[in-house]
């Protein structure tokens, strides 16, 4: 049994700097450059650099990689793709993407001499570019901004605009990572905003041991076998959930849940989260096996 319970989730609470209230620029300029250094002192940088590079490892040393970063914020990822791309002889094009042009303003401060950044001011969740147009896209401390149904076609958006691969880098929820990060932004940062959207963006994300995108038949006998094993799986789907089962014979054809017949034999299976569609998120214990 665990020493704590698990840490509650603040749902439909914003940040400030997700607020309706304008931040200063000079405060907009302190907070993000504090989340880049956070980021590079404890390895939130490295972590997405590292998966980025096995992603893009086979891919012709002659041919230019493009890739989109979703949520750019300062720009500080854009510029250490540009210079590994640099030691390593390759061409590449990094298209920084925020839907905040006062923080793009920032980012245009870090990223000068990196002419290989380009900026878009667009909408995560309508990303401004052709399905496919890009080799790569990652996200960094973004996606626990969005609730459920957001996350949903947020994923499905970086998804849609890469042609290898779609790399996500984000937070825990835990009581210790919760107590950890009001620590360091505590003596590691200069920014009130930093200080108060710290500990509240550990509160934020939706927690899952393992995420399946797509509650197609595939995916969701691959939610089935790894709950059956004890974990915890959050199910995506962005087409709307049907809610009753259905007939005999339907095997796996509902988008969003895969009905059997009987329950599993293994035990301490764990429920299977499943968000789909605008607003629609249900717990599901294991379903019926066939």
């Amino acid at each position: 049994m665990p020493f704590l319970p698990p840490l509650a989730r603040a749902e439909g609470v914003l940040e400030l700097i997700d607020g309706p209230v304008p931040i200063p620029f000079a405060d907009m300029t302190c907070c993000m450059k504090d989340i880049s250094r956070l980021n590079a002192l404890f390895g939130g940088r490295l972590i997405t650099m590292t998966h980025v590079k096995r992603l893009l490892a086979d891919l012709p040393a002659s041919r230019t990689i493009t890739v989109l970063d979703v949520g750019t914020g300062a720009g500080d990822i854009p510029c250490a793709l540009v210079r590994w791309a640099r030691r390593e002889g390759r061409r590449m094009r990094v298209f920084a993407l925020d839907r905040d042009s006062a923080t793009l303003q920032v980012a245009a401060q870090v990223v000068r001499g990196y002419p290989e950044i380009s900026f878009i001011c667009g909408d995560a969740l309508s990303l401004p570019i052709r399905p496919g147009s890009v080799d790569l896209t990652i996200s960094a401390m973004t996606l626990h901004h969005l609730e459920p149904d957001a996350g949903v076609r947020y994923l499905a958006e970086l998804d849609a605009a890469a042609r290898l691969g779609f790399i996500v880098n984000d937070l825990a929820r835990s009581h210790i990572a919760h107590v950890v990060v009001w620590l360091i932004t505590r003596v590691f940062t200069r920014s009130a905003i930093a200080k108060h959207d710290g500990p509240l963006s550990v509160r934020a994300p939706l927690h899952a041991d393992v995420v399946v995108v797509g509650a197609g038949p595939a995916g969701s006998a691959a939610a089935i076998l790894v709950a059956e094993r004890g974990w915890a799986v959050t199910l995506l789907e962005k087409a709307a959930l049907l809610p009753d089962e259905p007939p005999d014979g339907a095997g796996l054809l509902v988008p969003g849940l895969a009905f059997r017949r009987r329950r599993p034999r293994a035990r301490g299976g764990r429920s299977i989260s499943v968000v789909a569609g605008p607003g629609n998120q249900v717990d599901q214990g294991l379903p019926p096996i066939a």
